[in-house]
């Protein structure tokens, strides 16, 4: 039982890898991988009693159909273009998210087994709007992503899920990577505008 389990974490991992890289590129073919590594991951995060985190990977089955659609409309990844929110809509949304996954998070630890529920609401919360972020092709998704991914790292160590914890540390380089690259894509399109 642990060698295929640890099997489907190491599948949803390269998998997941593969997302992210190929959305740092800004390719519709992100969204495949996406799909299958979130499929996984809601077996996994069950029997980690990581509830928060089974359904976040429910809703991301749920983008990644919705955000191959939404990027390939017109036949191209390129055809939606990068933006940024600003930074009233950003504080807003902070803002809202942290007082949501507070009070799920408090609601949960009442109500259910849960490990950990403010902070797994906390990075299911804001997972939420970061995923939603990238099938709008807002470019502060991956500075969300960057804080989510270090908080799911302590989340995941402590339920010793070493692999996906390895995982997340990848994740944080890749969205940095992804940030620089969106910021070039989105000034190249500015220049071009003017």
């Amino acid at each position: 039982m642990l060698s295929s389990f640890i099997f489907l974490e190491f599948t949803a991992v390269v998998l997941s890898i593969a997302y992210v890289v190929l959305a740092t590129k800004a390719s519709v073919w992100c969204w495949p991988p996406a799909f299958i590594s979130s499929a996984i991951y809601i077996y996994i995060f069950i029997d980690a009693q990581l509830y928060f985190e089974s359904f976040l990977n429910a809703y991301y089955v749920i983008m990644a159909i919705y955000g191959f659609y939404n990027w390939n409309k017109s036949g191209q990844s390129s055809s939606l273009a990068i933006v940024w929110s600003g930074l009233n809509s950003n504080l807003l949304i902070i803002g809202i998210g942290a007082v949501v996954s507070i009070l799920i998070g408090f609601t949960s630890s009442y109500f259910t087994d849960a490990s950990f529920p403010i902070i797994d609401a906390f990075t299911t919360v804001f997972s939420l709007i970061a995923t939603w972020m990238v099938t709008q092709k807002r470019i502060e998704n991956w500075l969300y992503f960057i804080v989510i991914d270090v908080i799911s790292i302590y989340l995941y160590t402590s339920k010793e899920l070493y692999v996906t914890s390895g995982l997340f540390v990848v994740y944080i380089v890749i969205a940095i990577f992804g940030f620089i690259n969106w910021n070039k894509q989105l000034a190249t399109s500015a220049n071009s505008a003017q």
